[in-house]
């Protein structure tokens, strides 16, 4: 996924962090709806609907599958049967399961906001720490580091990993240089990254540093 670092000005990074963020979102209902759509599909249920008592039978493959159709009052009709399901299905996800990539995406710090009506991918302050302590023992090159979170997270900060992941066309080196140098300046006001003399910035974990340096 692209991670923007919040800023107020729309960007090119921005904006493909927002897309991506719809397109996960929409994930999970697409699953719901593949398998609704499976059920439809087997053997048993064609076989099914040809058959004498196709509603009875129809209704309680649903009942065996996704333990659904005991209280349908609906038309005695498999095709409205199965269309009814997938509503229900749906309706349902919304409520709960379909809310799980927001709701837990903000509460780790991971989507936002900020700035815009639009969510997308924004990592606070904490998540930024948390990946981290989570990746770092001491010191890491910072180039070395996008690349860690780009291999274990599929996190893309930079250029060199966006460079990966996108077409020629939707590729922009400038816009995803621009957001790694806010990156690096963010971390640094956070006292979690160094830029020696010779040029190299490196993410540092103090709280491990520390233990190093006293033992």
């Amino acid at each position: 996924m692209f991670v923007k670092l919040l800023r107020p000005k729309k960007t090119l990074v921005r904006e493909i962090s927002c897309e991506l963020y719809q397109e996960n979102n929409l994930l999970s209902a697409r699953a719901v709806e593949s398998y609704i759509s499976q059920i439809e599909n087997f053997e048993e249920w064609q076989r099914a609907i040809t058959e004498s008592g196709a509603f009875a039978r129809c209704r309680q493959i649903l009942k065996d599958r996704v333990l659904w159709g005991e209280d349908y009052e609906g038309p005695n009709d498999p095709v409205i049967l199965i269309k009814e399901l997938r509503s229900a299905a749906l309706k349902r996800h919304r409520q709960h399961v379909g809310n799980i990539h927001r709701n837990y995406g903000r509460e780790v710090g991971l989507i936002s906001k900020r700035g815009t009506i639009k969510l997308r991918y924004a990592p606070n302050d904490s998540l930024l720490r948390t990946l981290i302590f989570a990746t770092v023992e001491r010191r890491m090159e910072l180039n070395q580091f996008l690349n860690q979170l780009y291999q274990r997270y599929n996190l893309i900060f930079s250029d060199k990993e966006a460079e990966q992941f996108l077409s020629k066309n939707e590729f922009d080196k400038k816009a995803f240089q621009a957001n790694s140098h806010r990156l690096e300046q963010r971390l640094g006001s956070l006292g979690l990254l160094q830029r020696l003399s010779d040029g190299c910035a490196y993410i540092i974990n103090p709280y491990n540093q520390k233990f190093h340096d006293k033992y």
